[in-house]
C-alpha cells in the first residue's frame, strides 16, 4: 500500500480533509498520513517550509497532496512535481519547487469539479489515485511559479529573517540559523538575548533555541511566546551581535 501525506490549511474543525482523505480512500488503495491541516489560511511560505523539512522523513514513493489554496476555483491546474523518489500533487503557486532539484508536469487531462470551491475533494483526489494507479497522463513543463523560503546563515554581520511558523505551544520559528553564540534576537522592539540548549533550562522569561528543524526558535517554559510579544508569521526578526545594540 502506497503512502499519501496530507498537508493543508483546513483546520481540524471543519469536516474537509476528512472527506478528501474518504474521496481518496474510495478510489484508491492508500494510507494515508496527515502531515498538518493547521497551516495559517492561504500561507504559501508556512506551507513551503513545513513541507521543505518535513518530506524526507517519509518512506521513498510517497505522494504529497498539498492543498494552501488561495486560487481554489479558477482556471489554474494542480501539477505534479517529482523530486528524489517523492511525488507532490498540488497548485501551481510556488510551494512546490523550492530547491531546484525537481521536475515538474502539467497534467493533460480534464477533471470536473462538482464544487468551484472544493477542488481538493473532486480534483486533487482524483490526481492522487491516478498518480497511485500509474493511470495519468503528465507532460513536462518549463514553465511555472516559484519561491523559496530563504536560510538566513548568521556569522557576526546583522541580518534580518522572519517567521515561518508558529507552533501549538507558541514556539516561534525563524528561517535563521547562526555559527556562533553571540547574537540576540530582536523582534517587536522585543531583544531575546538567553540561549536555552533545552526548553526547560530557564523558567522564566524568552529564550532562543535551535529548533528540531535547525533553525532558531523563540520559546517560553510553558507559555507562549508568540502571545507574549505578539508575533505572526512574517514578521520580521534581526539577528545580530550583542556588541551591535542599539536598544
Amino acid at each position: 500500500m502506497q503512502t499519501v501525506v496530507f498537508l493543508s490549511d483546513f483546520g481540524y474543525f471543519d469536516p474537509y480533509a476528512g472527506i478528501v482523505k474518504g474521496a481518496i480512500k474510495s478510489n484508491c488503495n492508500a494510507d494515508i498520513i496527515d502531515l498538518t491541516h493547521g497551516i495559517e489560511s492561504f500561507s504559501l511560505k508556512s506551507a513551503q517550509f513545513i513541507l521543505k523539512y518535513s518530506f524526507e522523513y517519509f518512506p521513498k514513493g510517497s505522494v504529497f497532496l498539498v492543498v494552501v489554496d488561495p486560487q481554489v476555483g479558477s482556471l489554474e491546474k494542480p501539477i505534479v512535481v517529482k523530486r528524489n523518489g517523492y511525488i507532490f500533487v498540488g497548485r501551481d503557486n510556488g510551494i512546490l519547487t523550492f530547491d531546484g532539484d525537481f521536475e515538474v508536469f502539467y497534467i493533460d487531462e480534464e477533471f470536473k469539479s462538482k464544487s468551484s470551491t472544493f477542488h481538493a475533494r473532486d480534483i486533487f483526489s482524483k490526481v492522487v489515485c491516478k498518480l497511485l494507479n500509474n493511470d495519468i497522463k503528465l507532460i513536462k513543463t518549463d514553465s511555472y511559479e516559484k519561491f523559496d523560503c530563504l536560510e538566513v546563515i548568521f556569522d557576526n554581520k546583522e541580518q534580518k529573517g522572519e517567521i515561518l511558523w508558529i507552533d501549538k505551544f507558541g514556539n516561534i520559528i525563524t528561517n535563521i540559523k547562526s555559527k556562533i553564540d553571540n547574537f540576540e534576537l530582536v523582534v517587536n522592539n522585543k531583544i531575546i538575548d538567553k540561549k536555552a540548549k533545552y526548553y526547560a533550562q530557564f523558567k522564566e522569561g524568552l529564550f532562543a533555541i535551535e529548533g528540531s528543524f535547525g533553525f532558531l526558535e523563540i520559546a517560553a517554559y510553558k507559555n507562549s511566546a508568540a502571545e507574549l510579544i505578539n508575533a505572526k508569521v512574517s514578521d520580521e526578526i534581526i539577528i545580530r551581535s550583542k556588541n551591535e545594540s542599539n536598544y
